[in-house]
């Protein structure tokens, strides 16, 4: 039988990176006490966000302030270039995307960059 003695909430992020793409997700725990044992009982909540490492397949690729063709363009990128695409801010037509060449965050158009594969 458990007997809660102390109940305290933790929070916490539980990161894990699977074939290049990166899952974040928010958490609880509870820590329960027994008669012979303090453990923590925890359970995932919710995912913050999804990411995927890709590549720029063209050269002069725009990358663009807003998720629109006739957005500023912040930054050129060219072929081969790595990106790290934020799929949750991503649109039907364009990734959310941070060049990891300069760290800028930006649009750039799904027809220009390709989401890596990797192979085990």
């Amino acid at each position: 039988m458990l007997k809660k003695v102390g109940l305290s909430l933790l929070a916490f992020i539980l990161c894990f990176s699977v074939m290049g793409s990166t899952q974040v997700f928010a958490a609880e725990a509870e820590v329960v006490e027994d008669e012979n044992h303090n453990y923590v009982v925890g359970y995932i909540v919710a995912p913050v966000a999804y990411s995927e490492d890709g590549t720029v397949t063209a050269d002069g690729v725009n990358l663009r302030k807003e998720p629109n063709t006739s957005s500023t363009i912040l930054e050129k990128m060219y072929w081969g270039e790595q990106v790290i695409i934020d799929l949750d801010n991503s649109t039907m037509t364009f990734y959310a995307i941070k060049r990891v060449k300069t760290g800028t965050r930006g649009y750039a158009s799904k027809d220009y960059i390709q989401i890596n594969q990797y192979v085990r």
